[in-house]
This record gives C-alpha cells, structure tokens and sequence, in this order.
C-alpha cells in the first residue's frame, strides 16, 4: 500500500535539514546536504510502490531516518568545533609537495602500461565468454569458483590492488585536465587518461561489472560540477575529450544493465530496483532478524574490514590462523536474492544501515553514521584548510562514496579504502618534497574562469 501521504513530511524533514547544515557551511550546496538528499530521495520514492515494490515499515523508515539525524547532527557539531579552533600558519599553507603541477607522468604511464598488460592476459577468456553467452555469462564465470576459468589469487589481485589503482590514476589524469593542471605538452596527463579508459574498459569487460565505471564517471561528474556548476555548454566546450569519454561510459553501464537484467525486466526497472529497492530490502532484513542474523553483531570487525581484509588474508595464508573477514560474513546474507514484489528479487543492495547493525548491534544506529561523519569531515577540513590538489581529489571520491552508502557500508570494501591509500601513494612518489618532479614543469597561470562554480562554497565549503 502506497504511503505517498508521508512524502510531504519527507520533504519537510529534508529543508530542516538543510537549514540546519547551511549555518555551518557557506553554501547550501555540499557533502552534507547531497547526503540528505539522496537518503530522503530515496526513501520517498519508495513509499510510493513502484513496480508493485512492497512499501517498507515504519520501523525501517525510523532506523533510516535516525541515522540520518544522527550523521547530520554530528556534522554539525564537528562543523562548529572546526569554526571555534583557531588555524595554525602551517594549516592555512597550502600542500604544494601534492600539486598536480608537480607530478612527473612517466612512472604514472609506466604503472599503467603494466596493468594494461597484465589486464591484457585475461582479456581472451572474457572475449570468448562474452561472444557465446553475453555479459551475464561472463558475470557468472566470475563469481561462481567451481566454473570460474580464473583462481581465486587472480582475482584478488584484480578486485584489491588492480582495481583501485586504475581508479586512483584516472582521478590523477582527469583532475589534471579538468583543473588545467598539466605540463605544457599536455600529452603526460592526456595519454595516461587514454591509458586509463583503455584499462577500464578492459576491467569491464573481464568482471561484466559496471562499479568501477560508476566510481570513475560520478567522481569526473563530481569534479566538473565542483569547476563549472551548472554551465554544462561550457564545460562540454572546454572538455570535449572528457565529455566524449563520460557518454561513452553511460552508453556501457545501460549495455551491461540491459544484458544482465533477470528475465523480462527492462533497464530502468533494473535501475530503479538497484538504487531505491535498497531500502525494500533493507526492510526484508529487518523484518526477519533470524535470517539477517542480527543477532550475530561483529563488534566493530565490518567497519574497518576494508582495510584490514589484505592483512588478514596474509595473516590466514603465512602463519595458518583463520581470522574471519567480515565482509564474508555480511555476504552470507545479502547476498541471497529476496523479493521485493511479486515479480522482482534483488541481493546485496541492502543500504549501510544493515552493515551497521550487524557490527554493533542497535548501537550501530548511532556508532555508524557517527563515525561516518567525523572521516567525512576530517577529509574536506583537510581540503578545505591544505587547498592542495590532492585533497580535492579525496575529497571529489569522498562524495562518491558517500552517495553509494545507499548501497552498503563502503568503507568495508577493499577497493574502496585503497583507492584513497593509492592515489596518496601515488602523488607522493611522483611528486618531490616541495619542488618540481624530475620531467615535471610547472603548469602556466590561468586565468580562471568566472562563474557560480568558483565559489568556495559549492562542494569545497
């Protein structure tokens, strides 16, 4: 039964909400309030019933929306206490040492070519799959070991390290040309986004999947609205080899959308089930705590899982201990298909609450979006007070991240965390000290272009 009659209390809720946020923050457009956005988005357009989607409960729409206040709550406390401290001359002094103008590309080029080579030995296989039985044949070689024609090593190595740093080098190469920052050649940055494409692409096509590709386009559309706003003509004339790259990438995600769809549905129900049936079942799980086994809380082990999983996998593998990893423990269950309507079914997508609630139990509701919010806001302080390209690049990734909250708990996935850690690596051993790179120069003063979008207050406020 539809609950369209709450929709106006969504919308209520929401300019509450970001009232409140505007008062710590100089614009009305930022991290916070796209947060807030999206999560009432979401749960609005569920209470509707599309597609004949079972309307979730009142207890699943209260846990929503209590973690909702509570990260929008400690932002704002965080936001208040960073305004009262006072700024040290070293926190006002921008990071030069990780200035995009500073990189020497030929080790970024190199690092590319080596993983496009590498990518290259897998490629035949998927081609192969991919003629006889589509991009859902190919998806399925992937997951399912007993029939996969790859080790499960290989594909560690694809989806932990090969993954984020295809990732972290296209917001290298893409910040570079969107921000004008390159050498005065242009063909360092320009080549190794040529790289990049050409690695994604082959990545898609070995794993049939279309996150990398979401992760790469949202953080290029994040970084262009972050320089043009809304001046879409001229960020397509000043941008013309990235606005081809990003239709290109559209026209792929809905392709590999279209084939992998489960039986008659077309790809706007598979779109609409992938982002809004996650509150659907979110609320499956809920209902039904004996099968989600909420019972079973991990004691903080999900939260940080990201990072550690590598680490434990060594551990497991050099001294035979049996650590468990969490996420594993968290897939046991979403990943088993419930229904979400007569006629749809859907796994994984469950949002990040379930993740908390599985580690902490009910105190997750208020530990998770907590914790959330303090990594959010120590990452655009650091932003915000180095001014150094480098943060705009963790901080453009960041909002990525969080919009796909809506999904899971992101930080408990490995190429998540090390995408951040990589593009840190990177910048770092390209760069030196406080000076120029070896073959890296400085890039030429331009003169920026006027506009909504250089206020400081859009996405860096």
């Amino acid at each position: 039964m539809s609950m369209a009659w709450l929709i106006p209390f969504d919308v209520s809720v929401f300019f509450v909400l970001v009232v409140l946020l505007r008062s710590q923050f100089p614009s009305y457009v930022n991290y916070a309030t796209m947060f807030v956005g999206v999560w009432v988005f979401i749960i609005s357009v569920s209470r509707l019933g599309f597609y004949e989607t079972y309307v979730p409960s009142h207890l699943t729409y209260g846990i929503m929306y209590l973690t909702l206040f509570v990260f929008v709550l400690t932002t704002y406390c965080l936001r208040a206490y960073e305004r009262k401290r006072p700024e040290s001359p070293a926190q006002r002094r921008p990071a030069r040492e990780l200035d995009l103008s500073r990189v020497c590309y030929s080790p970024l080029i190199l690092i590319a070519l080596a993983t496009s080579a590498l990518l290259a030995t897998y490629l035949p296989d998927a081609l192969s799959i991919l003629a006889t039985g589509g991009f859902s044949s190919v998806r399925h070689n992937v997951l399912y070991s007993e029939t996969s024609t790859y080790t499960s090593s290989s594909l560690v190595l694809l989806k932990w390290a090969i993954n984020p740093l295809i990732l972290a080098e296209f917001l290298i190469a893409s910040t570079a040309i969107v921000l004008k920052k390159t050498p005065r050649s242009k063909a360092g940055p320009v080549f190794l986004l040529i790289l990049c494409c050409c690695n994604l692409a082959m990545y898609t096509l070995i794993f049939a999947g279309r996150w990398l590709l979401m992760e790469a386009m949202l953080s290029l559309a994040v970084l262009l609205f972050h320089q043009y706003g809304l001046r879409l003509w001229e960020l397509m004339r000043r941008n013309k080899a990235i606005t081809v790259v990003g239709v290109l990438a559209v026209v792929a995600i809905l392709s590999i959308s279209g084939d992998r769809t489960i039986g008659e549905t077309d790809v706007l129900t598979s779109i609409y089930v992938y982002f809004a049936g996650t509150v659907d079942m979110l609320n499956v799980l809920i209902s039904d705590p004996s099968h989600s086994q909420l019972g079973n809380v991990l004691f903080g082990a999900y939260t940080l899982d990201g990072l550690l999983s590598p680490f434990y996998v060594v551990a497991n593998w050099l001294l035979g201990t049996h650590i468990p990893i969490a996420i594993t423990e968290i897939n046991a269950v979403s990943s088993a298909m419930v229904n979400i309507s007569p006629t749809l079914h859907m796994n994984n997508n469950c949002t990040y609450v379930y993740g908390v609630l599985r580690d902490f139990g009910a105190a997750g509701l208020l530990i998770g979006p907590a914790f959330l919010a303090v990594v959010c806001q120590k990452i655009h302080s650091y932003y915000e007070r180095s001014g150094s390209d480098y943060g705009l690049m963790l901080y453009t990734y960041m909002v990525v991240i969080l919009f796909f909250m809506i999904i899971e708990w992101m930080f408990g996935r490995v190429n998540v965390v090390y995408t951040g850690i990589f593009l840190y690596m990177l910048m770092r051993f390209c760069c030196v000290g406080g000076g120029l790179a070896k073959g890296a120069v400085p890039a030429p003063r331009r003169r920026p272009v006027p506009g909504p979008h250089l206020n400081p207050g859009r996405l860096n406020g």
